[in-house]
């Protein structure tokens, strides 16, 4: 699930990647397995959350009137597919509040499973804002997926990321971890990791 930078305003927008210009709802849009697309996640006017983010007086990518959306990578042709991936882009925890919103009317995406083979933490962590969940209970009865840590030596939340591991173990789900020496928070793609993230990803996938 990813945001579209700079495009707050929600208007169409053409892209120099190839990506089909119009914007249609991920309820009700037509799927074209060949081609870069963007859906918004939810109608207009109707979304399951509200913001108290009222003006972009911090330089953010988005603006106030946002509309979450969803893009679409397809594998070059020839390529195996091995399975999907969903990557939700990180940012602070500043832009977003998950207040629900009493005025939000259920629609077909909320009748899609999201059920998912395995989790990759990537500098991430279960929890709340920068405190990982160690509940070890919760843990158990909530039959999480296989759950991939990679993080650096030198990420502020280091203790986080351990903390969350152990809770994690108890709880009997299954974990591997891999830690970048000298690496710090926000990495992205550099550090050497997707490698080892990709052979666990793809052992996860082939068990079904």
């Amino acid at each position: 699930m990813g945001q579209k930078p700079g495009t707050g305003s929600g208007e169409n927008t053409e892209s120099d990647t190839g990506e089909n210009s119009e914007i249609q709802t991920a309820a009700h849009g037509q799927v074209d397995a060949g081609t870069r697309q963007t859906f918004y996640l939810w109608e207009e006017g109707n979304m399951p959350s509200e913001t108290e983010y009222t003006e972009n007086n911090g330089g953010y990518a988005d603006d106030p009137d946002f509309r979450p959306t969803v893009r679409t990578f397809p594998v070059p042709e020839g390529t195996e597919v091995k399975g999907a991936v969903l990557i939700c882009a990180g940012g602070a925890f500043q832009y977003r509040s998950d207040q629900l919103d009493d005025s939000y009317v259920p629609d077909e995406l909320d009748q899609v499973s999201a059920d998912a083979s395995a989790c990759g933490m990537i500098y991430a962590f279960y929890g709340r804002l920068s405190v990982a969940s160690t509940d070890v209970e919760k843990f158990g009865e909530s039959d999480l997926p296989p759950t991939y840590f990679a993080y650096g030596t030198r990420d502020p939340f280091v203790e986080e990321f351990e903390e969350c591991i152990q809770a994690l173990e108890e709880a009997g789900v299954p974990v591997e971890s891999q830690v970048l020496e000298g690496m710090p928070h926000g990495f992205g793609a550099e550090g050497g990791w997707i490698d080892g993230y990709d052979q666990w990803l793809g052992s996860i996938f082939a068990e079904g």
